[in-house]
């Protein structure tokens, strides 16, 4: 059997033609990747806020002692659905070069985000035992979220697959002050939690852990954005090359 001549110009055509099949996936995953990054970050960044002035404008309710109680305001569904789709979004996100520890992490913060949501925190001190219980589940899943949010900006976010240019120096710069930023608020709330119950009513009058909670998740919005691409980096000089 006489074996067909092959064309070098077709032959050409169809690898030149897989090589953009390839590219345009590529381009689209990544665009996929990019638009996941800033909305995770834009819920981050807002999530405090939105929960803030919306319990304040809709239902005059002052200031809670963290954000976990707003669980417990007229913001419920507010606090349940941010939470529920920044989990959402961070289990199905997808790292670079199919890292599987890199998506480990992101789908344990998504579990935990959700888990937070599910799992209220008590707001008296004369909780039930059950309530105490749920309770603590929530300190569980909300402070192993901060501490993975953590890791991920100053472990997977300052990672470099190539030549390290300027911009992604100046990057570094910003997922280092923002991961620090995490763990030293996680860490100052970790020392409230321990005090005596006088001292802790004693502060709770200037929302220590809310406060500390709002810089923990807005540091973690900002990375995010960043890694995002997000319209300000380019006046900042930090967009990927």
């Amino acid at each position: 059997m006489a074996l067909q001549p092959i064309d070098a110009d077709e032959a050409g055509d169809q690898i030149v033609k897989q090589k953009a099949s390839r590219e345009a996936v590529k381009l689209e995953f990544m665009l996929s990747q990019t638009q996941q990054r800033q909305l995770v970050g834009g819920l981050g960044i807002f999530f405090p806020f939105v929960l803030i002035a919306s319990s304040k404008l809709l239902f005059g309710t002052e200031l809670q002692i963290s954000l976990s109680h707003y669980y417990h305001t007229g913001v419920r569904d507010i606090f349940v659905g941010i939470l529920f789709l920044m989990g959402a979004f961070l289990i199905f996100y997808k790292g670079y070069n199919d890292v599987s520890f890199d998506e480990w992490m992101s789908t344990a913060a998504g579990v935990c985000a959700i888990g937070t949501a599910l799992f209220p925190t008590f707001t008296s001190p004369k909780a039930t035992r059950d309530e105490l219980i749920i309770g603590y589940i929530h300190f569980g899943f909300a402070l192993t979220f901060l501490v993975i949010l953590g890791l991920f900006v100053l472990i997977y976010f300052r990672r470099s697959f190539g030549a390290v240019c300027q911009e992604k120096l100046r990057r570094n710069k910003i997922y280092t002050i923002c991961g620090w930023l995490i763990f030293i608020s996680v860490a100052c709330i970790i020392v409230i939690l321990c005090l005596p119950t006088h001292t802790q009513v004693a502060i709770n009058e200037y929302k220590p852990v809310l406060f500390l909670e709002t810089i923990a998740i807005v540091s973690f919005g900002v990375a995010w954005l960043i890694k995002g691409e997000w319209l300000f980096t380019k006046y900042l000089g930090l967009l990927d090359p």
